[in-house]
């Protein structure tokens, strides 16, 4: 959707920027989407201090009710 990492890498491995960097939000990255999937993808991309979305189930359903 944006063509860009969901996270800032600046040169940096990969899995450090996992585990040390919070997720860019995916307005900052396409302003186009509409906010209430952009709303959904960012909480899926969260992931501190727990994964927001438990299950696929949940998340498919969140995205269905985005449109």
């Amino acid at each position: 959707m944006t063509g860009c990492y969901c996270r800032d890498l600046n040169n940096k491995d990969p899995f450090l920027a996992i585990l040390q960097d919070a997720p860019i939000s995916i307005h900052q990255r396409n302003v186009t989407l509409p906010d209430s999937l952009a709303n959904v993808i960012d909480l899926a991309l969260q992931d501190n201090p727990e994964l927001h979305f438990k299950d696929v189930k949940t998340f498919k359903q969140a995205l269905i009710n985005s449109f």
